[in-house]
């Protein structure tokens, strides 16, 4: 609709056939430029649309992996020690005065899971160990590790809670529970043995290759002996931890339990 008031402005100008004749050649040839030059630059469009889409794919690929590994990063270590491990912390290390541990322990696994079959086994633990996950959580305690078939937590590490005594008692009460819950279930005779103690300890990231969050510490000693040298189906606590909360517990007799210093 443009081509014939332009030819017609261009004819009266120059006034020529000759002229008519070139002025129209360049007409076709600046259509048919425009053209494909409008072809290009949709092209480039969609192209560039196409890449845009490419990007914003990708842009939700990364963020979907980066959540899954800080998903994946905070089971293996306390939010605030991957914090500090992201911020670019080389060393982590903190002295806490006044914290309550716990182990607890299978009695005889050994003999018990040889006639189990691998599949049986793992899925034993797997139901005792979510049960355990899912109580220190609701007792806002810390879960350290598994070792075995041993538990470890400690009340009190990064909340500061000062009844964290009181609730590393009450997550083992509740574990006594749920065990003989899943005994019922499973049909099998599954007793546990639980020691705590209160006081200082050490915890810290240690290793390069599978590293861990671990704690060390008189506190952490002590308790593990408490447990090894408790009684199946019993909760036996440090003298440290009754003097906090023998107010709100009932005690059976006291006994001695040697420990030893290494």
């Amino acid at each position: 609709m443009c081509a014939p008031p332009l030819f017609h402005d261009v004819e009266y100008f120059f006034g020529t056939a000759s002229h008519q004749t070139f002025i129209g050649s360049t007409l076709v040839f600046c259509h048919v430029f425009l053209f494909f030059r409008g072809l290009c630059t949709r092209s480039q469009d969609i192209s560039g649309e196409h890449l845009q889409e490419e990007l914003m794919e990708q842009q939700e690929l990364v963020s979907s992996e980066k959540a899954h590994s800080e998903e994946l990063l905070l089971n293996i270590l306390p939010a605030s020690i991957a914090a500090r491990l992201k911020g670019g912390v080389r060393t982590v290390a903190d002295g806490f005065d006044n914290v309550t541990t716990i182990f607890i322990d299978m009695v005889s696994f050994t003999s018990m899971s040889g006639g189990m079959s691998p599949e049986d086994l793992v899925n034993l633990l797997d139901d005792v160990f979510i049960m355990m996950d899912n109580l220190a959580e609701q007792h806002r305690i810390e879960k350290i590790k598994t070792i075995g078939d041993c538990f470890m937590a400690v009340g009190g590490l990064f909340d500061r809670q000062q009844d964290h005594a009181e609730a590393v008692v009450d997550f083992a009460l509740d574990v006594m529970a749920g065990i003989a819950r899943i005994s019922e279930e499973r049909g099998r005779d599954i007793r546990l043995r639980a020691g705590i103690s209160s006081g200082p300890l050490v915890a810290g990231v240690i290793g390069k290759i599978k590293f861990a969050f671990d704690v060390w510490g008189d506190c952490v000693t002590v308790a593990s002996r408490m447990e090894s040298g408790g009684v199946p189906g019993r909760v036996q606590v440090s003298r440290k931890t009754y003097e906090k909360i023998f107010k709100k517990y009932d005690f059976e007799e006291e006994r001695e339990v040697e420990i030893k210093q290494d």
